[in-house]
């Protein structure tokens, strides 16, 4: 089966829903859709106590739609109960819950599955992690998009957004089943995912050919806390660009600045010492 995968948090359903339609209305067909969610509260989630109309009107259309109540273990839940419950034989991919994927998707992501004979995941959104002049790894702002097809052996990290197609075979049976992501890198599944790929020996497939076919929902987070004041707008554009010169310059350098950078060392030490 073609099973695709994703996830969400209470406040979320609703915009998961112009996700779900999106993916109900691929041209290349899949199994099953499956939304993973719980009743219990974690992170940013209250819990799912009851499904909004437009995720039960999705469930009428479209018979293939499944809900999935689990263990809340936060964004995880996109691919580890899947890798958990199904077959070697099974393709699953897995999605974000922000972003209308357009009905070519997943058409991309399959052609080039099957190009391989499924020997690598596939993903259309990966980064390469570099170094800079002095041999450290810059910081996460300075790893570049990859954008040609090709096989990343490794130093990659895929980014949920663009989709991933795999199978239960891709990744050790041992660290499908570990559960330290909880405490190590609660929020940050992408870079965990890339990391017991890699520790899997697992080499992916970079598809840029389905990166046009993605259109994220842009949340504005800051909506309320817009400045109109015209007279300071000169200064923090002005401001802005300064400290983000100054975050690529250290980025360059290996310094951390921002969260993944933080949660990339943190994830390493782990595996680093249980070798």
């Amino acid at each position: 089966m073609v099973i695709i995968n994703i996830t969400t948090i209470q406040s979320r359903l609703d915009l998961c829903s112009a996700t779900l339609w999106s993916l109900i209305n691929q041209n290349h067909k899949p199994d099953k859709i499956i939304l993973w969610i719980s009743k219990d509260a974690y992170l940013l989630d209250t819990g799912v106590l009851s499904l909004p109309q437009s995720v039960l009107k999705l469930m009428k259309i479209e018979k293939n739609l499944e809900i999935r109540y689990v263990t809340n273990i936060g964004p995880y839940r996109k691919i580890i109960p899947a890798l958990r419950e199904f077959s070697e034989e099974d393709i699953l991919i897995y999605a974000d819950d922000d972003v209308i994927y357009s009905p070519l998707w997943l058409h991309e992501l399959m052609i080039t599955f099957d190009k391989y004979m499924g020997e690598y995941p596939v993903a259309s959104r990966v980064r390469k992690i570099n170094k800079n002049f002095f041999g450290a790894v810059k910081g996460y702002i300075r790893f570049p998009l990859i954008e040609y097809e090709s096989i990343i052996e490794d130093n990659f990290i895929i980014t949920g957004v663009g989709g991933c197609v795999l199978k239960k075979k891709h990744i050790k049976h041992e660290m499908i089943y570990d559960d330290s992501f909880i405490d190590v890198a609660p929020r940050t599944d992408d870079l965990w995912l890339s990391k017991i790929l890699q520790l899997s020996n697992t080499k992916i497939v970079v598809c840029p050919a389905a990166l046009p076919h993605l259109n994220e929902i842009s949340h504005d987070s800051y909506a309320l806390n817009t400045l109109n004041n015209n007279e300071h707008k000169n200064s923090n554009v002005i401001m802005k660009g300064i400290r983000k010169f100054k975050s690529l310059f250290l980025a360059e350098l290996g310094f951390a600045t921002c969260n993944n950078d933080i949660m990339l060392r943190s994830i390493d030490d782990y595996f680093h010492g249980i070798k």
